[in-house]
């Protein structure tokens, strides 16, 4: 008897993809002034009547990728997909073209070459022009990563203490997506190193937290508090909601809407207006917010 295992096919769909945030390079002071003349008002109370709490959302997400499309922008993008460097330029693309006209004729004459000595030598001129355009590129690449450097650590220099985390990516190097594997656990001041002694003590701390293979019944009742309940009940004000905006950190990875925590905080109050009248509408009609903002 003889059996077959047959899977399904997947057809792999490429999705379409925006480019980042220039938020590195972004000019802040223009930002928002460009929110301060947007009309961030979500709309009359007749219209509030008739729209869900999801397309007011949606509303003010538009409203705010608009104004960012117009003052900070993304990074652009080549024809096959892949995102522009920041310290690419014109010169680096016309070297690299004039180097793989180069490439082309060097191959094309490189078949021919033992035809006779004339084709020989015409191969061998080929071919040290386009090794001459090969070290063209590579200076010319190597020279604009240089200064792209210097503008970074100049910029981060002038951040001072706030750059910490920008400091942290630059000295990674921004392209890097790997930390590398744990090799030590220190554990009461204990180190461990071995791969099963700290797999041990990381599910331990689990278990110490109620965190692995607990029932949630286990992990006991919280009750909140009369006056927390009746807290819950009032409006929100704009000066909360400020003051959560205040602390979003930057360099945190955008949430489901796809907005950083930068333009949240850069936006100043026609943002936070904005956010306020969301929240009414959330209070008076059921709806379900994009949980998009995070603090740690």
């Amino acid at each position: 008897m003889e059996y077959e295992c047959l899977k399904e096919k997947r057809v792999n769909v490429k999705e379409e993809r925006n480019g980042r945030w220039k938020l590195r390079d972004a000019d802040w002071d223009y930002f928002r002034e460009v929110v301060s003349n947007e009309d961030w008002k979500l709309g009359e109370n007749g219209l509030r009547a008739e729209r869900g709490v999801d397309e007011m959302n949606e509303r003010l997400l538009r409203k705010l990728n608009k104004v960012a499309e117009e003052s900070i922008g993304r990074t652009s993008k080549r024809a096959n997909g892949r995102t522009m460097k920041s310290w690419w330029n014109n010169e680096i693309d016309k070297a690299r073209k004039e180097r793989k006209q180069s490439n082309r004729k060097c191959r094309s004459l490189r078949k021919n070459r033992s035809n006779s000595e004339a084709e020989r030598i015409e191969y061998e001129r080929a071919w040290e022009e386009y090794k001459s355009k090969q070290k063209e590129v590579k200076c010319l690449v190597r020279k604009a990563r240089v200064n792209e450097e210097r503008k970074v650590i100049r910029e981060l220099r002038e951040k001072g203490e706030e750059g910490g985390r920008e400091w942290y990516k630059f000295l990674r190097g921004e392209e890097s997506k790997h930390t590398g594997n744990v090799e030590e656990l220190v554990v009461n001041g204990r180190s461990l190193r071995e791969k099963k002694e700290m797999a041990r003590a990381v599910e331990d701390f689990w278990k110490d937290i109620g965190g692995v293979n607990e029932p949630d019944s286990d992990l006991g009742n919280v009750t909140l508090g009369r006056k927390i309940e009746e807290m819950m009940d009032e409006e929100i004000r704009m000066d909360e909601i400020e003051g959560y905006v205040r602390k979003l950190k930057n360099g945190k990875a955008p949430g489901m809407d796809g907005i950083p925590n930068e333009l949240y905080r850069e936006g100043g109050e026609g943002v936070i207006e904005g956010m306020h009248e969301l929240f009414d509408i959330y209070g008076e009609r059921k709806g379900c917010l994009v949980p998009g903002m995070t603090v740690e």
